[in-house]
């Protein structure tokens, strides 16, 4: 059996080769791994026809044309007296004309190719050119891709279903997630009708990700690269312990701050690599004190054991309110809690994840917006963004993964809930 892929360019030029040296279509089918029926339709459908003569000879298919009774075509013209020695068309509407054509080429190879009297033929030729036919098979392909095979109806509803999700904040991607089974399009084809203008109230810049990227700020130097806090504990020794122990989860600290003079209030954001599930504590001021006081009753919440397994090894950045060392790494008794690594500065993505799901806290708090929000309402936009189904997870949710991987036990203690998909809002009317 044939495979049945499309025909590639190098396969067109077999068959063309294949012609010009008198293969069969058997012959010609075996070599590309094609069956015959694949290679004569394939030759039928892109023939090139021209009308010209052979060596010395005008194009002529009239059947007559040898012996024509015609006496003259009356074309002031010709200065012919007899059509039998006219080496002009005859399709030029003479009564006597009729269109010849060749026996050989109603059947294979359909072509002039290989023909001993090509050269000397006047009829209509037809070759095969896998160059032509490629361009041929790309246009086809392209054009019928830009047609839109649905009805009136189905697009309505499709941009009805996709325009309430993209209002509550939800990606195409979790938009299929619940409505997937009634769309009649794939998700590819649906980016590409927004993107084209399909619909009337889903427009592309309505999508979550769809906005334009301001250039990053120029680097500034390390001023605190000489600090002895950062000895053992840069992110090349974060990398070397991670090739000694791949296994070992990793927990990601960062902050989200709120507007830049307002109430000083601000987001410890704690994500657990594995999983890709993030959690939020509210402080009031961003510095160490508050940072080591919510890690403080973290781990009364959690447990000495329980805290120890969800926070093995921490990684974060080289900002003063990480400067508290001793608490990131050890309980209060002395006992240590966690290795503590730091990135290099300017360096957010080293951190890429918890950096990315900053990027879903902020269409839920856009930035310079004060963290007005009880802890309440944080948890809640957290767990909404934690139940977004993600490709990278085969749709499941970093809730059902972090569940999976450390156990429903886990996902309690830390107050963690999933929200059926088409129930999440990622917009600032959550915490309303």
């Amino acid at each position: 059996m044939g495979s049945k892929t499309h025909m590639t360019e190098n396969e067109r030029i077999s068959i063309s080769r294949g012609i010009f040296e008198g293969k069969s279509f058997r012959e010609i089918a075996e070599e590309i791994g094609k069956s015959q029926t694949t290679v004569s339709r394939e030759i039928r459908k892109h023939l090139i026809r021209e009308k010209k003569g052979g060596l010395g000879r005008a194009f002529n298919d009239c059947r007559k044309r040898f012996k024509c009774p015609a006496e003259g075509c009356g074309d002031k013209g010709c200065r012919r007296a007899s059509c039998a020695s006219c080496s002009r068309w005859c399709g030029c509407g003479c009564p006597e004309y009729e269109k010849e054509e060749c026996s050989r080429l109603s059947r294979p190879p359909y072509v002039c190719t290989g023909c001993s009297n090509m050269a000397r033929c006047t009829m209509e030729k037809r070759s095969y050119s896998p160059v032509i036919a490629q361009k041929e098979y790309r246009a086809l392909l392209s054009s019928s891709r830009e047609i839109i095979r649905c009805t009136d109806e189905e697009i309505k509803e499709m941009d009805r279903t996709i325009s309430e999700g993209l209002a509550k904040g939800h990606s195409i991607n979790h938009i299929y997630s619940y409505a997937g089974d009634a769309m009649p399009v794939s998700q590819r084809t649906a980016y590409e009708y927004i993107n084209s203008g399909v619909f009337s109230e889903s427009i592309r810049l309505s999508q979550p990700r769809a906005v334009r990227m301001k250039p990053r700020k120029k680097p500034v130097s390390d001023d605190t690269a000489g600090r002895e806090r950062f000895i053992g504990r840069t992110y090349v020794d974060f990398l070397m312990h991670r090739q000694a122990s791949p296994d070992v989860p990793i927990a990601e600290f960062d902050c989200v701050e709120g507007k830049k003079g307002g109430n000083g209030r601000v987001l410890l954001t704690i994500l657990f690599r594995p999983a890709s599930l993030q959690i939020a504590f509210v402080l009031n001021r961003h510095d160490s004190a508050h940072v080591s006081e919510c890690i403080r009753g973290l781990r009364q919440r959690l447990g000495r054991e329980m805290y120890m397994r969800l926070f093995p090894v921490i990684l974060t950045d080289r900002g003063t309110e990480f400067s508290d060392i001793a608490t990131l790494m050890a309980f209060d008794d002395g006992e240590m809690a966690s290795e503590v690594f730091f990135c290099d500065p300017d360096q957010p993505g080293q951190k890429g994840r918890c950096e990315r799901n900053h990027s879903e806290i902020r269409r839920i708090i856009p930035k310079g917006t004060d963290i007005t929000a009880t802890q309440e309402k944080i948890d809640l936009m957290m767990n909404n963004i934690n139940s977004m189904p993600k490709p990278q997870f085969m749709n499941r949710s970093s809730y059902q993964m972090f569940v999976f991987l450390f156990g429903q036990d886990a996902a309690d203690a830390l107050g963690l809930v999933e929200i059926p998909a088409k129930m999440i809002t990622l917009t600032p009317a959550l915490l309303k």
